[in-house]
């Protein structure tokens, strides 16, 4: 790492939770459900939010900016348990579960860096392991993983950004959002509503029930083209639109390279992928073993590209005010691991705002096909 980029480690601190509600006095154990166990073994899920603000000292940001944002994590949490817990799997038990115990806690690191904080927070191309130094990293182990770690790091007199590791497995971009939400809410409450166990609002309180019951899911066809779809009002019957954890699954469309590049190809793909989202109405739980089956078989062979999209418009991340107005950037840093591309709603409230990682001389030639010129 160049003195540029610098980040230097201050401290270490573990957040619990205020309090833990009297019905989980002993632990909170959720087993994982069939859309939690499709991620067990993906990468962590990173995010990073950046703040500018000039008054942002040394000083002030250990005496305010610190205090605060662990104060309301604190507040946060008692209605989101399971982030302070761990993923592990019992030896009795015949699959992995979420379990938090009291005094669990998220493991917060401070830090600061003299890097560039515009350069960082801007939409210019940079080297992609420039943002690692910004993500803390998710502990693991053969008896069980953490379920999310942060990392607030200084930018003096810039500003200042909120890392977040997160294990995929807890949850999927729907209750990401939730819970940042939930955290923003809280942080902007005055000190006299945060004394005590501040309530959410209905929209932000997560809903832990893990009792799915539906039908299984409708058969899918060899991958190519995929994307994911929240099956929450899709299942019969429909689980509550507040369920906190994973409930994504992958659907695909079946092609051909050579199609594609036909003079009609794109709007030919774009028509079979437009027809599977709406067949999605019809039920999504028919033939889960065959889907599976298919999906392992296509990856194994490396016949497909598999292309994943992290995140979503619908999710308004630019909406997460922790006290010191909108971030000036939102970025989903674990694309860099996935191979796919990141979505998310513009922070201007119109449009679109996508990130992609690429080789740099890729990176150039896109910039000069799809960037340049372009107002």
């Amino acid at each position: 790492m160049t003195s540029a980029h610098k980040v230097k480690m201050l401290d270490v601190h573990h957040v619990t939770p205020f309090f833990t509600p009297p019905e989980f006095a002993t632990e909170l154990s959720l087993p994982l459900t069939f859309f939690d166990i499709m991620w067990l073994k993906l990468q962590p899920v990173g995010y990073i939010f950046f703040y500018k603000l000039t008054e942002s000292t040394p000083a002030f940001f250990n005496s305010v900016i610190l205090p605060k944002l662990k104060h309301s994590l604190s507040r946060t949490l008692v209605h989101f348990l399971p982030l302070a817990g761990n993923v592990t799997w019992p030896p009795q038990a015949t699959k992995p579960t979420i379990l938090y115990t009291p005094n669990d806690a998220i493991q917060l690191t401070v830090a600061e860096s003299n890097a560039d904080f515009d350069h960082l927070s801007g939409n210019d191309i940079r080297e992609a392991i420039k943002s690692h130094h910004y993500l803390p990293e998710l502990p693991v182990t053969d008896a069980k993983a953490t379920a999310m770690t942060m990392q607030i790091t200084l930018f003096p007199n810039q500003g200042f950004c909120v890392g977040m590791s997160s294990h995929h497995s807890i949850l999927d971009g729907t209750s990401y959002s939730m819970f940042i939400k939930a955290w923003s809410y809280i942080s902007t409450l005055s000190d006299k509503e945060k004394q005590h166990y501040p309530t959410l609002l209905p929209e932000l309180t997560p809903v832990l029930d893990r009792t799915v019951k539906s039908k299984g899911l409708e058969k899918t066809r060899k991958v190519v083209f995929g994307f994911l779809a929240d099956c929450r009002a899709r299942l019969d019957p429909p689980i509550h639109d507040k369920y906190f954890g994973n409930c994504l699954y992958s659907f695909a469309v079946e092609t051909e390279a050579e199609a594609l590049l036909e003079e009609n190809g794109f709007a030919w793909a774009v028509e079979r992928l437009s027809d599977t989202i709406r067949n999605l109405e019809k039920g999504v739980l028919d033939g889960v073993k065959e889907a599976l089956e298919t999906y392992n078989k296509t990856a194994r062979s490396g016949a497909a590209l598999l292309l994943g999209v992290a995140g979503s418009t619908h999710y308004d991340v630019y909406g997460t005010d922790l006290g010191w107005g909108r971030p000036e950037k939102v970025e989903i840093t674990s694309i860099d691991q996935t191979a796919a591309i990141s979505m998310t709603k513009s922070k201007h409230g119109s449009g679109v705002e996508f990130a992609l990682v690429l080789e740099k001389h890729e990176m150039e030639k896109f910039m000069s096909m799809f960037v340049d010129g372009v107002v």
